[in-house]
């Protein structure tokens, strides 16, 4: 791989000597679809597979990376624009009979209410794991995250230091980004099922990671109420 595909940083030692430590990060579990959460708080579905990044360092020092975490936003499909935060359509004013005019004026001077579209834990910490063959790595992994809307986009992870400004998120120093393939993220009414964890996914539980593990894809049909509903061959291993 080409070295100007790292960010090669500088880190001061005792003897002042500097030594280059040069980052990349590998999308390891790309997300592939999610139901939709909407602007409530019930049945919030996690983006599956969860998504998984390796972070690759050369002269790497584990103290360094014990203070650096990946952060996870929202893009349109192409990556081109960033789609985190959307109006709640609940506070825009509906239209109404003419007897409600001088109301509504007073309602239309309030801003409609913005919320976050990537919803639940939008950073994650490195964890020292092996993968599904065997070979060990520093991961990050984000098993709790959702989106409110429909439509197609794509994840960006950030790899952030924070040696020097903690979490303020303003002020951090973003030391490479990568974007995921695209995904869809269907309506309650059009989602397909959940799929079968990959072996990935299983390993990374088998390790101790707080992952919900299906043996087999969950499959939509249809209840003796005529209702959707979603079914798998075999129970689901619950979060540990």
């Amino acid at each position: 791989m080409d070295d100007d595909t790292y960010y090669s940083y500088k880190r001061g030692s005792s003897s002042k000597s500097k030594k280059n430590i040069k980052f990349d990060l590998e999308i390891v579990q790309h997300p592939l679809r999610a139901r939709m959460c909407g602007f409530g708080g019930k049945d919030r579905r996690p983006i599956d597979p969860p998504p998984a990044v390796r972070l690759i360092a050369y002269d790497e020092n584990s103290e360094k990376i014990m203070q650096m975490i990946v952060s996870a936003s929202l893009f349109s499909e192409d990556g081109s624009k960033h789609c985190d935060i959307v109006i709640n359509p609940s506070s825009i004013p509906a239209p109404q009979s003419s007897s409600y005019n001088n109301l509504l004026a007073v309602m239309s001077l309030k801003e409609p209410q913005k919320m976050r579209n990537l919803i639940g834990t939008t950073v994650s910490p490195g964890y020292y794991l092996q993968d599904e063959f065997k070979n060990y790595g520093t991961f990050f992994i984000f098993n709790d995250l959702s989106v409110r809307t429909e439509g197609q986009f794509c994840l960006k992870f950030s790899f952030l230091n924070l040696e020097n400004n903690g979490m303020d998120h303003e002020t951090h120093s973003v030391l490479v980004e990568k974007i995921s393939k695209p995904f869809r993220v269907y309506s309650a009414k059009n989602f397909p099922g959940m799929t079968g964890s990959t072996e990935l996914s299983k390993t990374f539980f088998n390790q101790g990671v707080r992952l919900t593990i299906r043996k087999h894809p969950r499959i939509k049909s249809l209840n003796p109420n005529n209702e959707e509903t979603e079914y798998a061959d075999d129970m689901d291993e619950p979060d540990t």
